[in-house]
């Protein structure tokens, strides 16, 4: 397809493609090629040699005069377009400058590239007066000499002979360049080999990939399962230590709660020692009271018996008062101290019942500083065991670490490998979608042929599926094995098919329908003619058209031709310049270009001028068509905007003498040209910012009318 599409002359222009075209076909000898096909451009120096070449990049290299001028003929003749030819035999490139010297200059374009000896005239023609150099500072040091050539850049600034320069941004001359496609044409085989290899050294690789995956598959499947059960026995072993862990730390618990209570014990029997003591002491005082109260008693009885009646009355009852009061705090004292013996005997039974408490404590607490021990031990060895364990899983984990980082890996060339097989698949899927549909038209054949000849037998390939026909030898025929049909024989059935499909079912009303076709046939037949008559008269019209068109355009190009030139030499103030027909042979397909020489210069094209002269050459030509077939009005905008005082007063005499046969406007800024016009139309504001519309009506250069009219503006 790629040389196809470079053979035909993709992306050139067209009349260069149908040269390449018509060479392919035979048609033209002696084609040689665009030269850009002919040029093999270092990369460094394609940007500059695509912008000196420009559009001549797609010239046309032949060997003789006499090509180009077959090629020319058969590009008028097919109406193809336009090329140029660079006949080898006719081609006189210039002689050589010598070389300018300075930093930056790396030499003749056509020394810079390389090509075949027998394009070197063409090559030369085009690159040998083209100076490639590394930048603009480069160009302006060269373009300084008084005999300067033409010099482009690398980055594909073009400075011209007479000191122009051109230069900006150029988008996708890399990528779009005819150059540039023929340097990617010239890599694309080495390319093109490179991939196949890469392709096949990827199918090995994808092979061995895919068999190191498989291997690793395993190795995960086991190293995940040798990872799951040590992870069972982790976690098993965690829970056992877990579990010891809260046993022991309970046991420590009860031991500090048993300790603290035996504590409390402790200082609750030393409490109830001391208080014992002081209820002891109490009793052994209220004792005490109690033999100095009965020795009291015994005092008070004996001077009892001694006093007299009266007195003893007295004294009896003094003494029964006082005994009745000591009686009373005897009584409480005895009250007091039963109640402390109670309290003693109470706190005697807590002692006992405490000690016994102790000791139960205190076997407790050896019960549990046993179990302790024994949990310390069983900590230790699966401490021990917890540690055996951590140094199987780290270096599994690691390794499983190291599969997972190489898993991933794997997993994307598995992902390309699936991608492949999907591939694959759909390439299977659609030979079987082939196979169906060949099976099809096979089954679709034999029905034609049951149709065509009835009952018969063939004769397949091995392989196909076929179902016999029934038993029935007298009405069955066989037909024999063909390997290859007769000449024509393909055709003829096409034919005798046709015929009988257009013959169709019996139809009684075929004589009816026959007249009734035969006459609407006839009937259509002369309308037919008569189209064909119109058409005929109407290609006479349009000849006859084309030809008062021919006539009437050249007769008006002849006579606008001849006012240019008037005009440009008045406009000027000298000089010369013409029109000239770029297809003087096919008025419909021509264009007009314009050649001028202003005073003091050469010939040259209307994009070559100064701006200034551009304004006045179109000036010159609006005035020639104007002179040549005036019309009502005309609307000039700003003609005079590029132009100098002298040139302008020449355009003001020129409107003026034109004014005679048309009504010009002219929208300008310039005095000048305000000082010839009849009426003035200007709008102005104010220091109020209101527009203001002002309307001037001369003659003969003095103000004969004046109107204002105001109008606001919004701020």
């Amino acid at each position: 397809l790629l040389e196809r599409l470079r053979a035909e002359g993709e992306g050139l222009f067209a009349g260069v493609r149908e040269v390449l075209q018509a060479r392919n076909k035979g048609t033209l000898r002696g084609i040689l090629g665009p030269i850009a096909t002919l040029l093999n451009v270092p990369d460094r120096y394609e940007l500059a040699i695509e912008i000196a070449l420009g559009a001549r990049l797609q010239d046309v290299v032949v060997e003789t005069w006499e090509d180009a001028e077959a090629a020319i003929e058969h590009l008028k003749r097919t109406r193809s377009g336009r090329a140029t030819f660079l006949p080898l035999d006719n081609l006189r490139p210039l002689p050589r400058r010598p070389l300018p010297r300075g930093s930056g200059v790396l030499g003749w374009a056509a020394d810079l590239v390389e090509y075949d000896d027998a394009v070197a005239p063409a090559v030369e023609l085009l690159l040998g007066q083209i100076l490639v150099v590394t930048d603009l500072a480069a160009a302006r040091q060269v373009s300084r000499a008084q005999d300067r050539p033409r010099i482009v850049t690398l980055d594909g600034e073009f400075v011209h002979p007479g000191g122009s320069v051109s230069g900006g941004s150029q988008r996708q001359v890399k990528k779009g360049g005819v150059l540039a496609r023929e340097r990617e044409w010239r890599s694309l085989p080495a390319q093109i080999q490179a991939l196949q290899a890469r392709k096949r050294d990827l199918s090995k690789e994808i092979e061995s990939l895919s068999q190191a995956i498989r291997a690793v598959d395993q190795e995960l499947t086991a190293m995940v399962q040798e990872a799951t059960r040590l992870g069972e026995v982790e976690r098993e072993e965690t829970t056992r230590l877990t579990r010891t862990q809260s046993a022991i730390d309970r046991a420590r618990q009860t031991e500090a709660w048993h300790r603290r209570r035996a504590d409390e014990l402790a200082l609750e029997m030393e409490n109830y020692g001391r208080r014992l003591a002081g209820l002891r002491q109490e009793i052994q005082e209220f004792k005490e009271q109690q033999q100095v109260l009965s020795n009291r008693i015994a005092a008070l009885e004996e001077k009892l018996n001694t006093l007299s009646t009266a007195g003893l009355v007295q004294a009896v009852a003094q003494a029964r008062a006082r005994l009745d009061t000591t009686d009373e705090h005897r009584r409480s004292q005895q009250t007091l101290v039963d109640n402390h013996r109670a309290a003693l005997q109470r706190t005697e039974e807590e002692i006992a019942r405490r000690r016994q408490s102790m000791t139960e404590v205190q076997e407790e607490i050896a019960e549990l500083e046993a179990r302790i021990a024994e949990f310390s031990n069983t900590h230790a060895e699966t401490d021990v065991a917890y540690q055996a364990l951590l140094g199987l899983v780290e270096p599994a984990q690691e390794e499983l670490d190291r599969l997972e980082a190489g898993w991933i890996g794997h997993d994307r060339r598995g992902e390309l490998l699936r991608e492949r097989l999907h591939q694959e698949e759909m390439q299977l899927n659609q030979a079987q979608l082939t196979l169906q549909r060949a099976e099809d038209h096979l089954t679709y054949l034999r029905g034609q042929i049951e149709n065509d000849f009835g009952l018969v037998v063939l004769d397949t390939e091995e392989g196909f599926p076929a179902q016999e026909p029934l038993p029935l030898d007298q009405i069955v025929t066989t037909l024999p094995r063909v390997e290859s049909l007769p000449p024509g024989t393909r055709a003829e059935i096409r034919r005798l098919k046709g015929v009988l499909n257009r013959l169709g079912p019996i139809n009684p009303e075929a004589q009816a329908e026959y007249a009734a076709t035969k006459e609407r046939y006839e009937f259509l037949t002369q309308q037919a003619q008569d189209l064909e008559g119109a058409a005929e008269h109407l290609k006479t019209v349009i000849s006859e058209l084309d030809q008062l068109i021919d006539q009437e355009f050249r007769r008006t190009f002849k006579e606008v031709a001849k006012a240019f030139t008037h005009y440009f030499t008045r406009l000027f103030g000298g000089g010369t310049a013409k029109l000239i027909l770029t297809d003087a042979d096919d008025i419909t397909a021509t264009g007009v270009e314009i050649i001028a020489r202003p005073p003091g210069k050469r010939p040259t094209s209307l994009s070559m001028l100064s701006g200034g002269e551009r304004a006045l050459t179109a000036a010159a030509l609006i005035f020639a068509i104007l002179s040549v077939s005036p019309t009502p009005f005309c609307v000039l905008d700003e003609v005079d905007a590029a132009l100098d005082e002298a040139n302008i007063s020449r355009v003001r005499e020129v409107l003026q003498e034109l004014s005679e046969n048309a009504q010009i406007i002219v929208i300008t800024h310039n005095r000048g040209t305000l000082e010839a016009a009849d009426t003035i139309y200007g709008v102005s504001m104010g220091p109020d910012s209101v527009s203001q519309s002002i309307s001037l009506k001369l003659e003969n250069g003095r103000l004969k009318a004046w109107e204002e009219e105001s109008q606001p503006v919004a701020a």
